[in-house]
């Protein structure tokens, strides 16, 4: 475990630690009033303060009191610190309050999408079912409109040949003389 003497410190956990800004920092640690040293990172420098040296200038220029900041493991194991809600400050439980509501409705939603999705599925199933029993109808419909039309083909050769006979009958007739019409009537 660091120790507080040789903790080393980034320039947004001072930021964060001083509450002064970025252009602050810089300007302080210009005028010399704040030592930083710099590591080379992948890009850039990036300065590295120790924490007795910020603490050491809140103090004297500042004129505040600074603790060692917490790391992100420590700040995970506070996070779950609370077990009962007997423990909790009031904001916690408030805001525990509003986490939990939160995720209620999270649950009813996502129960409604699954029952919307459930619902859309079995619509989706029917119409399908519909729109094959409709291809089913518009074939047969298409087979049987094919049917009639090869009727009615044959009954237009039909008509067509019956036509024809009947204009060599009339035309025959009409060569007939009276006396071989009414001969061919009696007969």
């Amino acid at each position: 475990m660091c120790m507080a003497t040789d903790l080393k410190l980034n320039l947004d956990e001072v930021r964060s630690l001083l509450g002064l800004s970025t252009d602050s920092i810089l300007n302080h640690i210009e005028k010399g009033t704040l030592t930083a040293g710099k590591v080379k990172g992948k890009d850039e420098e990036i300065y590295v303060f120790e924490f007795t040296e910020v603490k050491d200038f809140a103090k004297e220029y500042l004129d505040m009191e600074v603790s060692t900041p917490q790391t992100k493991k420590q700040r995970k194991e506070k996070e779950y610190e609370f077990n009962t809600d007997e423990d909790q400050p009031t904001e916690a439980k408030g805001i525990a309050s509003i986490f939990k509501s939160l995720q209620k409705s999270y649950e009813q939603v996502l129960n409604q999408m699954s029952d919307y999705k459930e619902q859309a599925a079995f619509r989706i199933g029917q119409l399908e079912g519909e729109l094959s029993s409709q291809k089913k109808l518009l074939s047969s419909g298409q087979q049987e409109l094919a049917e009639k039309d090869k009727l009615i083909k044959r009954l237009k050769i039909e008509l067509k040949k019956t036509r024809e006979d009947l204009e060599t009958e009339i035309t025959t007739i009409e060569r007939m003389s009276l006396w071989e019409r009414i001969w061919f009537k009696r007969n």
